[in-house]
């Protein structure tokens, strides 16, 4: 006799997976010959960059800033990163005194060595944070969607309808953040997790069902009556992929050997995060 038989969510064990989307935070203090490009610099717009002598930096523009990033200087560059999100600013002219105050030069605009704060400062602030001041999507979002549309496909052979993640954000271990998302004209929930303060992070859906994982499920059940040639179908149309996930929403699957012996069984969803049941219909 066929007992009923839980199943675990497949979909969010899958989709879990880490997505790393940054590899290190790692701060080099300043060299001696860098140290002259330490302080606070303001630019006439209200735009400015920190750096730290430990190697941090932070900066804002119109619509991003960053808070405990790292600074890496060249010759040519100036790059401030935290997680996701990296801006590389050209060196258009190094640090240098003009009318008794120091002036530095970044992608063509002058930056003024702000002369009320500390001249040098030891260490940045402890607090990684990324955050859009305008209603424009920030570069650390676009990152994180680009990052989740990547490793959707990877996982699912298709594409989503749709992502918006939400736009405001601090990059820390334990922390996390929702994006609205859609497949085949059904909207779903997609939550990111941050992993570290570097901002690896996975996700997980909710109010989706993967057609195929309830398949493999299937399959694996009936491979002990049908062998190597089992198979399943859960669509109810040729091309469906995904259903909502909705506690007690019920649908039938074929199982069969890919001749004349088939099965017809029952799918009970049990919640909104992919989680069901199959039983046998007599």
């Amino acid at each position: 006799m066929f007992n009923r038989l839980a199943i675990p969510a497949l979909i969010t064990t899958l989709a879990v997976a880490p997505v790393v989307v940054s590899c290190s935070t790692n701060k080099v203090p300043l060299s001696t010959q860098q140290q002259i490009y330490a302080g606070s610099w303001v630019a006439s717009d209200g735009t400015f960059v920190n750096i730290y002598l430990d190697g941090g930096g932070d900066f804002k523009t119109s619509n991003t800033s960053v808070t405990g990033g790292t600074a890496t200087i060249t010759d040519k560059t100036l790059k401030i990163g935290l997680g996701p999100i990296n801006r590389e600013f050209k060196i258009t002219q190094p640090p240098q005194e003009q009318n008794g105050r120091l002036t530095l030069q970044l992608d063509g605009i002058t930056y003024t060595k702000n002369q009320s704060g500390a001249t040098n400062p030891v260490s940045s602030s402890s607090v990684s944070e990324v955050k859009s001041t305008t209603e424009e999507k920030s570069q650390a979002a676009k990152e994180i969607e680009s990052k989740i549309t990547q490793s959707w496909g990877q996982n699912f052979a298709g594409q989503l309808d749709s992502l918006n993640c939400a736009n405001e954000f601090e990059i820390k271990a334990g922390n996390s953040i929702n994006c609205q998302a859609s497949v085949e004209n059904i909207p779903f929930q997609l939550k990111v997790n941050f992993q570290n303060d570097e901002g690896s992070f996975n996700w997980e859906a909710k109010g989706l069902l993967v057609l195929a994982k309830v398949e493999d499920k299937v399959v694996e059940v009936f491979r002990q009556s049908y062998g190597a040639n089992a198979q399943a179908d859960c669509s109810t149309s040729g091309n469906q992929k995904y259903r909502p996930s909705i506690a007690q929403d019920t649908f039938e699957c074929r199982a069969s050997d890919g001749g004349q012996n088939t099965t017809t069984v029952k799918i009970t969803v049990q919640d909104d995060k992919g989680s069901f049941q199959l039983s046998p219909i007599s």
